[in-house]
């Protein structure tokens, strides 16, 4: 038996590596100010490491969990947190969360980590780690382990392991190698206990003073199994895993009431993969929480992640009334070719009746947009374009999104075999069926990074409203343009049209 406590170092990494040049030298969350206009309601805690290091503290009294959230210590280089970890002396075990677009940073804080102490164990997980352990352990061999789903049951087991009470193979949903093969452990597990667990909450009080917001999770999973989706990919491929689990409307409500006492928070995000899914449980709970809230007369700003099939106008009225104000809706297309593409499983004719609902009870509605995709059309984009700045002309920020081949999803490895994703593990690239829909999409999204520099500078509603104007028209004309036959020169020259037009309007303001 270990005399000593088992260390263990659970990391969210900073981020900066999405934070474009010009901005360099200042943190995530303070870039997120500057670029996302509905930033007031982002969260800004990392719940997965914290339940972890919740459930370690409950089960594991030869465990010392610590917690690093680079993001909420508003680091500005990954050197920065580098330092951090070796404040914290000597680990056993560092597990690393983090996306496809951090996994710059995850590597290279685990390379310099290594060199520091070659014998602690490193364990990636999130979905990006969940959805390809094997090509990690494979082409990574700084990573140890790789934790596949929920890590809170994993992770204690895996530290029974390491006391050598039970082998590796009986640690649940953790990815290893054993000789020249990697191994996943498909060994599925109750949540019962978890419905109950809280987090870990020492960063509260920092991730309010940063301006960001306290989350909390009502649910694990989710029903769907949208073709892009990361969680749905997970659920389908790893049918051992948790699929969908509801907590109870009370113990939900109760870690609310904590936080909105002890904090006095004003505002807080729910952020389960879907609030309020279709299902009846799930609306049982829904109402249940917005019951509960009401009863105990919370004064709070709550949004939400939902779909455009979960709105029903009934059930939403009773969440407006338990202070639901904001609703992101995974729309993902406005086209029936997308809808199919992407699996979202309604009609396109359905989706303006469902957001009226939304509009109709004054919750504001952030919409989730994948415009532009490999097969992606004109029609497709004129469909779309005029959809979203119908819904706000401030949303134009959406249309230059474009499919993500997040490596492992369903949709990713479906157009890697047709020949639409290309290049190597982890770096996908897409390739367009058609020329003039891949530099429209270039050309759209460099408007939005000038449009949303300028927008974050200016509190005139009359220049505001110019710059949007502006974008409506912009967008709009370059789908045109690019339909003609000569359209590369054609939307050069527009773009460097509208680029002088809208820094101009700049220049005026500042005057």
């Amino acid at each position: 038996m270990k005399c000593d406590k088992f260390k263990v170092l659970l990391i969210n990494p900073p981020s900066v590596c999405l934070i474009p040049k010009k901005y360099t030298g200042i943190s995530f969350y303070d870039y997120i100010k500057i670029s996302e206009p509905d930033y007031e309601h982002m969260p800004g805690e990392h719940l997965g490491i914290q339940y972890i290091a919740a459930y370690l503290d409950k089960k594991r009294e030869d465990t010392d969990v610590s917690l690093l959230n680079a993001c909420v210590e508003n680091h500005t280089s990954l050197q920065q947190t580098l330092e951090a970890i070796k404040s914290f002396g000597k680990l056993d075990v560092i597990g690393f969360s983090g996306p496809i677009n951090i996994f710059e940073e995850v590597l290279w804080l685990a390379t310099e980590i290594k060199k520091i102490n070659p014998n602690i164990k490193l364990v990636y997980g999130q979905y990006f780690a969940s959805l390809n352990y094997d090509k990690i352990l494979n082409k990574y061999p700084i990573f140890d382990y790789v934790c596949v789903g929920d890590g809170e049951i994993p992770f204690e087991r895996f530290i029974s392991y390491l006391n050598k009470e039970i082998p590796i193979t009986e640690v649940p949903s953790f990815a290893y190698r054993q000789k020249n093969t990697v191994c996943l452990n498909k060994i599925p597990y109750s949540y019962e206990e978890l419905k109950k667990l809280t987090p870990r909450r020492e960063y509260s009080k920092k991730v309010l003073d940063s301006g960001m917001n306290l989350s909390i999770s009502t649910s694990r999973g989710c029903p769907y199994r949208c073709s892009f989706c990361v969680s749905g990919s997970l659920m389908s491929k790893n049918p051992h895993i948790n699929q969908h689990i509801l907590r109870d409307s009370i113990s939900v409500v109760d870690e609310l009431e904590e936080l909105y006492q002890t904090y006095k928070i004003k505002k807080v995000v729910f952020v389960d993969d879907t609030f309020a899914a279709n299902t009846k449980k799930a609306r049982q709970q829904a109402r249940g929480i917005a019951q509960e809230i009401i009863k105990r007369n919370l004064n709070l700003s709550i949004m939400i992640d939902t779909r455009v099939d979960c709105i029903d106008e009934e059930l939403f009225t009773l969440l407006r009334r338990a202070g639901i104000e904001k609703a992101f809706v995974g729309i993902e297309s406005n086209t029936s070719s997308g809808l199919t593409m992407y699996n979202k499983g309604y009609k396109q004719e359905n989706i303006q009746k469902q957001l009226n609902i939304l509009k109709k009870l004054q919750i504001k509605v952030i919409p989730g947009l994948i415009n532009f995709n490999p097969t992606s059309t004109i029609p497709d984009l004129l469909q779309n374009t005029k959809f979203i700045l119908g819904l706000d002309k401030d949303y134009c920020i959406t249309l230059g999104n474009s499919f993500l081949p997040y490596p492992g999803t369903i949709l990713t490895d479906k157009l890697i075999k047709s020949g639409y994703v290309v290049g190597e593990f982890p770096n996908y690239q897409i390739k367009y069926a058609q020329q003039n829909i891949e530099l429209l999409k270039d050309y759209f999204q460099q408007f939005i990074s000038i449009y949303v520099d300028l927008r974050s500078k200016t509190t005139s509603p009359i220049t505001i409203s110019k710059l949007e104007d502006i974008a409506q028209s912009f967008f709009i004309n370059m789908i045109h343009i690019a339909n003609q036959v000569s359209f590369n020169n054609l939307l050069k020259q527009y773009f460097n049209k509208t680029k002088q037009h809208i820094y101009m309007i700049d220049k005026n303001n500042q005057k």
